[in-house]
Formats: structure tokens, C-alpha cells, sequence
């Protein structure tokens, strides 16, 4: 690792799985904390824990980002500088 990304906070949608997934192991791997986004509540939960990130390194939601009341409340997050997942976990952003 040669934390490229510490101190970076990035948020990947479709991060259950296939290029999500793998970019989330990949920001994980250079230090980033992540916030991750998908559908499959199910899938997302499980590919969180095969992450086997730190506590407080990984966030995440089961939501739809096509729904415009996500898509606000995601920019909303940004804005204040807080995300407060579904997984009663706080990341700042």
C-alpha cells in the first residue's frame, strides 16, 4: 500500500460488486475511508464485511441513486459535510 488516497473520502455507487467492489478494495488498499452505495442491501452488507476494512473506514447505504430524494439527500451530505448511513455508522465526507 502505498496510501496515495489517506486522508481522502470517496463515495462509489455499485459498490456491492464487479468495478465498484474492485474499486472499493482498490481506494481501501491506498488508505482512502469510503462511503458505498448500491441497491442489494444484502450483497452490499456482505461485500462490506469481505472488505475487512478498519472501523470507521467504511460507510455504507442500500439506496436507489436514480430516486431524486437520494440524489438530494446525497448532495445535501456533501454539503454539510457528514454521511450518516443506514448502518447507524458516521463518516465525515
Amino acid at each position: 500500500m502505498t496510501e496515495r488516497l489517506l486522508g481522502k473520502r470517496i463515495l462509489i455507487t455499485g459498490a456491492a460488486q464487479g468495478i465498484g467492489l474492485a474499486i472499493a478494495h482498490a481506494c481501501l488498499a491506498e488508505g482512502a475511508r469510503l462511503f458505498l452505495l448500491d441497491q442489494d442491501g444484502g450483497l452490499l452488507q456482505k461485500s462490506v464485511s469481505d472488505l475487512g476494512a478498519p472501523t470507521g473506514m467504511v460507510a455504507s447505504a442500500a439506496v436507489d441513486i436514480t430516486d431524486a430524494r437520494v440524489s438530494k439527500q446525497l448532495c445535501w451530505m456533501r454539503r454539510t459535510g457528514s454521511v450518516h448511513s443506514t448502518r447507524s455508522s458516521t463518516m465525515p465526507v
